[in-house]
């Protein structure tokens, strides 16, 4: 192992400390959300130097890192002594075109194979975390060690994510809106919220921010027209997904388009990057929420 090397592991075990490990790699991704959750695209793609990542790439990072992670301790748990390749993380950034990667789809994509990663570690039985995988660069490191490196990584990255955040005046403050005026719990009932697939989606012509959906609601496919073509890079990747629609709202005719349903999302109202509500794992289309 070189000098560079051992100085890098030493800083990635310094600044876990004391702490649980398991903790830190639990609690990364709510804190890559709540970081992020505020700031437009520019700000989360922009360079605080020409030669550094921005917000954006380091959470491309993240998440191509995570996979990494996850391959290494599944082999080392069940190929004990195993050769761990190492890999060059520019290379990667450049292969796989972290500069517009969208930070929010890769913020989700880096939480989805944490949560895989911390149910695996915790579904295997403990003396496996001192198996052993031999690294290229790192030498030989226990899989207890290579969790505690991995919560390293991840504080260092944050700390980096904090920097660019308050170099551009500060971070983004997010202030809960006050609570709306008390409804009857039969106003609630009458609203009929379901769940749909979006099989599809397309631009509508002349407007930057309008696309129509065309969502699966198991009894019948319905059109919705939505305001959503500028919150990401680009929409499509939402197709397949699951998520909340306004089911019996009046059927309206926007841009020509005859908009059949509403999207029920999160954040537009606070200013803040909107997200799909959906369900915790796949459930059948048309189910209602409440």
């Amino acid at each position: 192992m070189t000098t560079d090397n051992q100085a890098y592991l030493a800083a990635l075990a310094n600044l876990v400390g004391d702490d649980d490990p398991f903790a830190i790699l639990a609690e990364t991704p709510s804190r890559i959300q709540a970081l992020i959750a505020g700031a437009d695209r520019a700000l989360l793609r922009r360079k605080p130097r020409p030669d550094k990542w921005s917000i954006a790439e380091i959470i491309a990072h993240l998440a191509d890192s995570e996979l990494v992670f996850g391959f290494r301790l599944r082999t080392i748990f069940t190929v004990n002594g195993t050769r761990l390749q190492a890999f060059d993380p520019d290379a990667w950034a450049s292969a796989f075109e972290y500069p517009v990667c969208d930070a929010h789809t890769s913020a989700t994509l880096f939480s989805a194979m944490r949560m895989g990663n911390l149910r695996m570690v915790r579904q295997v039985d403990t003396s496996l975390l001192d198996n052993t995988g031999t690294h290229d660069e790192w030498g030989t490191e226990t899989a207890r060690a290579i969790i505690r490196l991995e919560a390293g990584h991840d504080r260092n990255h944050l700390a980096q994510i904090e920097r660019i955040l308050d170099s551009t005046g500060g971070r983004p403050v997010f202030a809960p809106a006050a609570q709306k005026t008390e409804i009857p719990a039969e106003a609630a009932d009458k609203v009929d919220l379901r769940i749909g697939t979006i099989v599809d989606l397309a631009p509508i012509p002349g407007s930057d921010r309008l696309v129509k959906l065309i969502v699966d609601f198991g009894t019948d496919k319905r059109t919705v027209v939505a305001g959503i073509r500028d919150e990401r890079a680009d929409p499509r990747v939402l197709v397949g997904r699951q998520a909340l629609f306004y089911y019996n709202l009046p059927r309206k005719t926007i841009r020509g388009h005859l908009s059949e349903a509403m999207l029920c999302d999160l954040g537009y109202a606070d200013g803040i990057q909107p997200a799909l509500l959906e369900p915790e794992w796949s459930v059948p289309n048309g189910t209602r929420a409440g």
